[in-house]
């Protein structure tokens, strides 16, 4: 049970600070011109990539948790939370991509 609630923890987490780093790079963006990337507060700068750092691990630690969850428990989490938590897990690899591209 306490897997259980580690890998939802994981999970939540993950995309929760996904959500913030997103946000912060949007308003970086609207608010200062890229080129003026040097007048920005230095807590404005580091704080997208911070929150990034944090959701790429908290979800990676879900995706290595997902396949224990299905091994220890003997009532199968359902379908849609286990897609839930793996779109939680690969979501901030694909928005590092994304961004590094």
């Amino acid at each position: 049970m306490a897997l259980t609630v580690a890998w939802m923890l994981t999970a939540i987490a993950s995309l929760a600070s996904e959500l913030v780093a997103v946000a912060a790079m949007v308003l970086n963006r609207m608010l200062i011109d890229p080129h003026d990337a040097q007048k920005l507060p230095p807590l404005a700068r580091v704080l997208p990539g911070w929150f990034l750092f944090c959701a790429l691990a908290t979800g990676l630690l879900c995706l290595a948790l997902t396949p224990a969850v299905w091994k220890v428990r003997r009532e199968k989490p359902p379908r849609s939370v286990m897609l839930f938590a793996i779109g939680a897990g690969f979501l901030p690899i694909a928005t590092l991509f994304v961004i590094r591209a």
